[in-house]
């Protein structure tokens, strides 16, 4: 686009934008609202608790210099000598 598209594409908005709105809510639109703010905590909880096994396991991780990024470190039991 060109510039003189532009400068009447912007001319035209300004010319269509009103400027004034009396636009009535009314109850039901709260109530919309109300709803889509649940929706969204319940979206956000239920994601949480699908993934957060990887959220702690990225938190538990322990760096290591000779294992390779991505694994974690295996701790090793001490072996059981018998004293017979």
């Amino acid at each position: 686009m060109n510039f003189n598209m532009k400068v009447a594409f912007v001319l035209c908005a300004f010319a269509l934008w009103p400027a004034e709105s009396f636009a009535y809510i009314d109850p039901g639109t709260g109530s919309i609202l109300i709803q889509g703010i649940i929706g969204a905590i319940a979206a956000i909880g239920v994601t949480l608790k699908l993934y957060w096994h990887r959220i702690v396991a990225y938190f538990r991780r322990e760096s290591t210099e000779d294992s390779p990024p991505g694994e974690s470190r295996k701790i090793e039991e001490p072996s059981q000598q018998d004293d017979t």
